[in-house]
């Protein structure tokens, strides 16, 4: 994961807006800054994440550093919630569902829990690593200081991170870069079959929700950003069909297995053509052209219609205003966003044709062990993310 595509979805975190001011002795036209940014990521925390979670950490400083430069001087709230939303395949006991909840908390504690333990494999794989290399405060050292929003004049501590003209909500000492490597990392505990368009809707719905914890979250004037980071296909799907997890095998790799793999995500979602793939309606015995009720999965147009939505409110106030995607995922480094070059096929390695329908999108360098990370191409996340592309820079960068 190379560090200009990790965080190119900050190349533009500040829009400049024209307005009119009148000053003491003259009137002109002077120019705005929006430093105000409410920066939403929605981290991929199930089993094949380790690697990709501790080189996200890595780069956590540089996040931090863009932000905080003198020429940015960003005013921002920082949230993180999972891929997790849970699933009739992950029972709360041995996941980590937040089902849009935003998460802060020391991962050093969240390793005592379990959460950095991947149970799917024989060892189970401890991926404490990608915590406890870059952090070590617990929540103890990081009590979040009370703060007020917008919508709230009650001081109590929120869950997130906050830079608001300088003045952080973190203890004495403790430097945002610090308090991000301790609450970015999510572990590999959670869910196989990622919600992650569900589990920012949620998010956001929660946000705007009073009496939920990520409620005065969104500012109206700042800019909103989402950053998703995943290896895996969305598998956003509508509760009233959750039987294809189930007893439903229309959809799975044999109608003889005992349990659903990841394939299922793709064959609910996808259509290719070829070399070209796009979301597709598809009902739980596997017809396509499905009506959005009748779609395995909530279609694409829900998610885009959501954030669309927040846009529009933000364009109330400034006609400028723009919400901010970037896709951190299955697509090749270098991605320039010619989709002909993101490899959809189904032709390789028959185990991971099994595990998630598809050919990888992209794959990794060798690590020092000589294991290679793989990463499904996305179709769904993509086209979401296409729509709120800002000019011609792409917002869809590689994880591999």
């Amino acid at each position: 994961m190379a560090l200009p595509q990790l965080f190119a979805c900050l190349d533009h975190p500040l829009k400049e807006v024209e307005y009119d001011k009148s000053q003491e002795g003259k009137k002109g036209i002077s120019i705005a800054v929006n430093k105000d940014v409410d920066i939403i990521f929605v981290i991929d925390d199930s089993g094949s994440m380790a690697e990709e979670q501790a080189l996200l950490s890595a780069n956590f400083e540089a996040f931090i550093n863009v932000l905080e430069a003198d020429d940015v001087q960003a005013n921002y709230r920082l949230a993180i919630t999972t891929t997790d939303a849970g699933n009739p395949r992950c029972p709360k006991a041995d996941t980590t569902p937040l089902n849009g909840n935003f998460e802060l908390s020391s991962c050093v504690d969240r390793v005592g829990l379990g959460h950095f333990t991947f149970a799917g494999v024989d060892p189970p794989l401890d991926a404490s690593y990608s915590c406890t290399d870059f952090c070590d405060l617990t929540d103890a050292d990081l009590q979040i200081r009370p703060t007020t929003t917008e919508k709230d004049a009650t001081e109590k501590a929120r869950p997130w991170l906050q830079n608001l003209e300088g003045e952080t909500n973190l203890p004495d000492g403790v430097t945002t870069v610090q308090a991000f490597q301790c609450f970015g990392p999510q572990g590999v505990a959670g869910c196989g079959f990622e919600s992650h368009l569900e589990s920012m809707y949620k998010a956001l719905t929660r946000a705007e929700t009073d009496g939920e914890d990520n409620y005065g979250f969104l500012r109206e004037q700042a800019i909103l950003s989402v950053v998703f980071v995943t290896d895996e296909a969305d598998c956003s799907y509508n509760e009233d069909h959750k039987a294809v997890f189930i007893d439903q095998k229309a959809l799975w790799n044999d109608p003889n297995d005992p349990i659903p793999t990841s394939a299922v995500c793709w064959r609910a979602g996808v259509e290719c053509d070829g070399s070209t793939c796009s979301s597709e309606n598809i009902d739980i015995a596997g017809n396509k052209g499905a009506s959005d009720a009748d779609a395995v999965l909530h279609p694409v147009s829900r998610y885009i219609d959501r954030l669309q939505s927040i846009e529009d409110e933000k364009r109330k106030l400034d006609s400028g205003a723009e919400v901010l995607v970037a896709v951190i995922g299955g697509v090749p480094p270098g991605y320039d966003g010619d989709v002909a070059d993101i490899p959809y096929s189904q032709s390789g390695d028959q185990a991971f044709l099994d595990d998630f329908g598809t050919d990888p999108g992209c794959v990794s360098a060798p690590n020092m062990d000589g294991e290679v990370g793989r990463a499904v191409p996305p179709v769904r996340l993509r086209e979401f993310a296409e729509k709120f592309q800002v000019g011609e820079d792409t917002n869809l960068f590689s994880i591999c």
